[in-house]
């Protein structure tokens, strides 16, 4: 493993931020009770540590933020869907939400992503049900990744509704009463990934609605449909790559609409996680009998694509070398500094796979926010 590198790539992409803290009880070393305010208040790249309670709505506009929260961070909505709103994200800029929730009262709760050229990573987030449910909207956003996070719909509205952006969930949960996720254009891999309908509804639908757009599972991803109402996988148009390693519970067949291109493949899976300042970060690619396979680490790009490759890097440039091997699967791993400019640093992980037949593929996105 290339430590020097990797840690050297890391730090090259941040100052040393300051961090602030921000407690709704005033406890001890608080400088904000509110996270509108210190939002508003601290510099840009600067780290908020949220101390648990519930906390007012609040918008990030074109800044670099990192927000850690302690188990029972919420943000509560009352009237307004927008819980927590992303928008006009430079692409030098970028957002890190850790442990946040979010909810409304007498609405549906909504993180809001919109017009982000900036990578936003979403790291072990939940919408809280509340009265009625949590979403996550998106739109026109090139970076987008959820990690270990879970999101609700209610009725008609579904969980996860992604317009002209490029996603990546890993290890994600969404439900919703129907359709839990849309896309409209744009592309997302979703690996490990969970896609449920909890309410038997009058007539029979899809799990997903999508427009002219990419979709790829692999890793165990699960679409279940209530017993009793049988539904598809998929309505629309698009294009669906669909590992065999996904699993089917109460899915009608068709499976697919008509307007679906399906392409049965295997996809390489990367799982990965990290642990506080301190410890470790560790990530594993499976590899198929007989290849090679090579973990890489570092930051959410645009996904870019390469001849002969039919998924995309999400890479960029820094990107490092940490762990290669053969088959059945190659273990990388970095000790995590025990320094304050790393809170809030987001991480990618991919891998990569040379088969015996000399075929290459590219796994799985991976990211999460160091803490």
């Amino acid at each position: 493993m290339n430590q020097l590198a990797l840690t050297l790539a890391l730090g090259a992409s941040c100052a040393s931020a300051q961090t602030f803290i921000v407690d709704v009880n005033n406890g001890p070393g608080t400088q904000f009770t509110e996270i509108v305010d210190a939002v508003a208040a601290v510099p840009d790249g600067a780290v908020l540590e949220v101390r648990a309670g519930q906390y007012l709505p609040f918008l990030i506009d074109d800044k670099s933020l990192s927000l850690l929260g302690e188990p029972g961070v919420v943000v509560s909505a009352t009237t307004e869907p927008a819980a927590i709103e992303i928008r006009n994200l430079a692409s030098h800029r970028g957002v890190a939400l850790r442990q946040i929730g979010w909810t409304a009262t007498f609405n549906v709760g909504v993180l809001n992503c919109h017009d982000c050229r900036g990578a936003i990573v979403v790291d072990r987030c939940a919408g809280t049900i509340g009265s009625i449910g949590a979403r996550l909207v998106a739109s026109s956003c090139d970076r987008l990744a959820l990690t270990e996070s879970t999101v609700y719909g209610f009725l008609f509205s579904p969980a996860l509704d992604l317009t002209d952006t490029d996603a990546v969930l890993s290890g994600c949960a969404i439900r919703a009463n129907a359709a839990p996720l849309r896309v409209t254009r744009g592309r997302v891999h979703l690996s490990q990934f969970r896609c449920e309908n909890t309410l038997v509804l009058p007539s029979a639908g899809s799990l997903c609605r999508l427009t002219d757009c990419d979709v790829v599972v692999n890793g165990a991803t699960q679409f279940v449909a209530p017993g009793a109402n049988p539904q598809s996988i998929a309505s629309g148009t698009g294009r669906f790559v669909y590992d065999p390693d996904t699993q089917q519970q109460n899915i009608a067949s068709p499976a697919f609409a008509s307007g679906i291109q399906v392409t049965v493949r295997e996809v390489p899976l990367v799982t990965a996680s990290t642990a506080a300042l301190g410890g470790a970060a560790i990530a594993d690619l499976t590899v198929p009998s007989g290849g090679l396979g090579w973990l890489h680490a570092g930051f959410l790009q645009v996904p870019t694509f390469f001849p002969g490759i039919a998924d995309p890097c999400w890479l960029g440039a820094m990107g490092v070398l940490v762990a290669a091997g053969p088959a059945p699967n190659v273990h990388g791993s970095y000790s995590v500094p025990n320094a304050a400019w790393l809170l809030g640093v987001q991480v990618t992980w991919q891998g990569t796979v040379l088969d015996g037949a000399g075929a290459i593929a590219l796994a799985n996105p991976v990211s999460y926010a160091h803490f």
